[in-house]
Formats: structure tokens, C-alpha cells, sequence
């Protein structure tokens, strides 16, 4: 088998021959054989052979092993970048989390300095108004100076309020409620906005049913909502309309079960309002 031996094989009076691991490929077989006399025919037979390879040997298996590999290497090398580009994105996102956090320590500090600036000057001008009004016997000008002393309280609140600003943002601002009249704050709240409703000529009252209301609340927090509540009442109130702030406790019957309590209950709502006309 020319490719496979190199040397002839005596085959003796055998008239077959085996050839296994042929490998893919061209051959040529060749035979000579010899008479009764021992004459042997020099030019012999042959036949060629042409042994195909396996599937996954041929050209074409081999063009996909390539593409496969290649488009491995693709993805490999695209999710690599990607992962570096979303790796990257999010620390740009952290920086400017970062940045964003430093700009808000940045103002918040700077509204409690501003805050505390503005506070100490008006401190002192309340000091010496509420001296004045002491000193002062005129009952106009008391009034007068009744009125700048509100405002100026009025003007610290909200100072105090951006300092509350600064608290809430830094996590440091707690809810100190505790039990007392709400009737004496409101009205101090509606005082205060006495002199804008009469330059707008907006009828300003107050109702309280009854005249004392213990309730539970913080006072600060309490005139913040009144105050947001009375300004934008004048707001949109029009000239010569009518402004009326409701204080009032609301009784409400309810039957409790037999388990829990075996009779009938009283139970009080609270309630504040404002309505303008």
C-alpha cells in the first residue's frame, strides 16, 4: 500500500488484505502475483484509494471552528469593554453623588452661618423695641410698636426656620411635641398677620370652641403651618374679602364592643381651619 507500507508484504496464498488507521487521503494498492512455477508477474495489478475525511476534519468544519473562536474572542473582548464602561460609569455617578452631597454640606452651612447672622441683629432689635414699648405711654404709638415687635418675631421664626433647614437636612432635627392650649398660638399667629390684612383691606378673624384647646404639637412647627396657611389666605384673598380661622373640638359618639370596653364611648377630634371669601 504505497503511502501506508513501504516494503512489499508476503501475503503467502492469502487472497484478502486488511489495512486499519488509514489516515484521510490518496493510495494506491498494489498487487503481484507469481504462477505454479514460481514466475512472478513484475508489472502486477493497482487500484487507487481515496479515503475521505471525517465531517468534523473537512475545510468547512474547520471555518466554523475559526468563526466560533473568533466570535469568542468578540465577546469576550466586547464584554470586557462594556464591564469597563459601566465600571466606569458608575464612579462617575459616586463622584458626583459625592459632589452633589459637598454642594448641599456647602449650603446648608451656609444657611445656618447666614441664619445665626441675621438672628443676633434681630435679637437686639426685639430687646430694644419690647424696652421702648415698656417706656412709651402713648397708646398709638404702643400699637405701633406692637406691630414691629410681631413682625420682627415673625422675621426670627423664619430665620429659625432655615436653621431648622440645615437640622433637617443633616439628620439632626427632632419633633418635640408636648401637651398645651393651641388657642394661644394661633392667636398670636393671627396677630401677626393683622396689619397686612388691614392694608389689604381683608376682614382677619379668629374662632376658638372652646376658648381653651389642649392639644398635643410643637409650637415652632405649629406657627410654620399657620403662617404658610394665613399668607397664602391673603394671598389669594381679593380686596375687601374675608379671612376666618377655625379653632374647634368635635365631640363623636361611637359604640365599643362588649370585649373591650362594655358601653359607649366618647371620642374628641381636633379640628383647625382656615376659609377665605
Amino acid at each position: 500500500m504505497e503511502g501506508f507500507h513501504k516494503d512489499w508484504i508476503h501475503a503467502g496464498t492469502a487472497r484478502t488484505a486488511t489495512f486499519t488507521n488509514l489516515d484521510p487521503g490518496e493510495y494506491v494498492f498494489r498487487v503481484k502475483g507469481s504462477n505454479n512455477d514460481g514466475v512472478w508477474n513484475e508489472a502486477g495489478a493497482l487500484i487507487k484509494i481515496t479515503i475521505m475525511p471525517p465531517w468534523w476534519q473537512t475545510w468547512w468544519a474547520y471555518s466554523l471552528y475559526a468563526f466560533f473562536i473568533g466570535f469568542a474572542l468578540y465577546a469576550l473582548r466586547r464584554y470586557e469593554m462594556n464591564r469597563q464602561q459601566r465600571k466606569h460609569r458608575a464612579a462617575l455617578r459616586q463622584m458626583e453623588t459625592r459632589k452633589l452631597q459637598e454642594v448641599d454640606a456647602l449650603k446648608s452651612r451656609f444657611f445656618a452661618n447666614i441664619s445665626h447672622e441675621f438672628r443676633t441683629p434681630l435679637t437686639l432689635i426685639l430687646g430694644h423695641t419690647e424696652g421702648a414699648l415698656a417706656e412709651i405711654e402713648k397708646e398709638s404709638a404702643k400699637n405701633k410698636l406692637k406691630i414691629v415687635l410681631r413682625n420682627t418675631a415673625k422675621l426670627r421664626t423664619l430665620i429659625n426656620q432655615l436653621l431648622d433647614l440645615s437640622k433637617f437636612e443633616a439628620g439632626r432635627m427632632e419633633l418635640k411635641a408636648s401637651q398645651q392650649d393651641i388657642v394661644p398660638v394661633l392667636r398670636s399667629a393671627i396677630a401677626s398677620f393683622e396689619s397686612h390684612a388691614a392694608q389689604k383691606d381683608i376682614a382677619l378673624t379668629f374662632s376658638a370652641n372652646p376658648s381653651g384647646i389642649p392639644v398635643y404639637f410643637e409650637k415652632e412647627q405649629t406657627e410654620k403651618v399657620m403662617y404658610n396657611l394665613l399668607s397664602n389666605a391673603l394671598k389669594f384673598t381679593p380686596k375687601g374679602g374675608n379671612v376666618l380661622v377655625m379653632a374647634e373640638v368635635e365631640s363623636e359618639m361611637r359604640r365599643v364592643g362588649e370585649r373591650e370596653n362594655g358601653g359607649m364611648g366618647e371620642r374628641e377630634r381636633h379640628r383647625v381651619g382656615a376659609s377665605a371669601s
